[in-house]
């Protein structure tokens, strides 16, 4: 565990994972669904048996007709590559499109899913499980960054606040500028990056989701969530740098430093130097509270996959049937 940060230095922290976790006895099978990969295995692992790559989906006005033919023969598919009878097992799903997710989508997974075989379906969002991954950790606050979105959520006492969820189009896909379906890495640093992920003069912004989670915040716990940032999605995977620049450039904002910068790009660990605005000004005394989660041993687009899979077994050792995982069955027929 790395020491409480100064007011001029980071905290990188390491913390105790459930890597270790056994999976329990007929344990549900575990699905993902991402932008562009759907993962499976069962609750209690530590990351998914099987990852299949998706086609683009259906536009988010789709019907629900149109999310079956979609979902329907990828359903079939997971279950296949885990080699694994529908009907022996429940199913949980987790999604990465914030605490909500279309309804008609989800309608039609749970049909697909009945219509497979499967006993019980439960879809959760991936915000509320993500940190128990680490079970050390009570107070933290998550920034999920996907291919097409960004997404903060503070946890206190073990408990999530949807008050302080914030939601912006920050995926790594609007970064980089490109529509491209299947994942694009690119090494250089942009001025794009810089506009998507750092400026909190876009109010679409990382930072400025960032920033608004943390004036959500009940000011009790400001310092505690920010000392533990937990950066999870594949846009982690193709910037490593990212985590530590969003959070050196927050430092750099709660600071009020101001820095004249000639160049129209970042160099490898640098960061913009700016002024609060004022409508922050009372995170200031957060800067030397900054903390960044290490995330090792899990990878930072897995952690989703860890933290759900962690959750699951606990609460299904406890009671299979809680109402934690809201179990919808397929309707009886008439």
């Amino acid at each position: 565990m790395v020491a409480a940060p100064s007011s001029s230095r980071l905290s990188r922290r390491s913390v105790r994972s459930r890597l270790s976790v056994a999976p329990v006895a007929r344990s549900p099978v575990l699905f993902e669904f991402t932008y562009h990969t759907a993962r499976v295995g069962y609750v209690g692992e530590a990351k998914p048996k099987h990852w299949i790559p998706l086609t683009v989906p259906p536009s988010q006005y789709a019907t629900a007709a149109t999310w079956y033919r979609y979902l329907s023969p990828l359903i079939q598919q997971l279950f296949t590559a885990l080699v694994q009878d529908p009907t022996e097992r429940r199913l949980i799903v987790i999604f990465d499109t914030g605490l909500e997710t279309l309804r008609l989508w989800q309608q039609a997974l749970e049909q697909c899913a009945w219509d497979a075989g499967a006993p019980a379906v439960s879809v959760l969002p991936a915000l509320e499980t993500i940190p128990m991954a680490f079970p050390s950790l009570k107070d933290v606050l998550i920034v999920q960054i996907t291919s097409q979105q960004a997404f903060c959520l503070a946890h206190a006492a073990g408990q999530s606040l949807p008050y302080t969820f914030q939601s912006v189009p920050a995926g790594y896909h609007v970064a980089v500028k490109t529509k491209e379906y299947t994942s694009t890495v690119k090494s250089e640093w942009t001025d794009q990056m810089t506009y998507t992920w750092l400026n909190h003069h876009n109010p679409e912004s990382l930072m400025a989701a960032i920033l608004k989670c943390l004036q959500a915040c009940p000011r009790s716990i400001r310092k505690q969530v920010i000392h533990n940032l937990v950066f999870v999605g594949e846009a982690c995977m193709y910037r490593p740098d990212l985590r530590l620049r969003v959070a050196k450039h927050l430092q750099s904002i709660l600071k009020r430093t101001a820095k004249d910068d000639d160049s129209s790009t970042l160099k490898e660990q640098e960061t913009p130097l700016t002024r609060i605005p004022k409508a922050f000004n009372e995170l200031e005394p957060l800067a030397g509270s900054i903390g960044v989660v290490e995330t090792a041993p899990y990878r930072a687009d897995l952690l989703a996959w860890a933290g759900a899979s962690v959750w699951a077994s606990h609460v299904h050792g406890l009671d299979p049937d809680s109402a934690r995982f809201q179990w919808t069955k397929k309707p009886e027929s008439s």
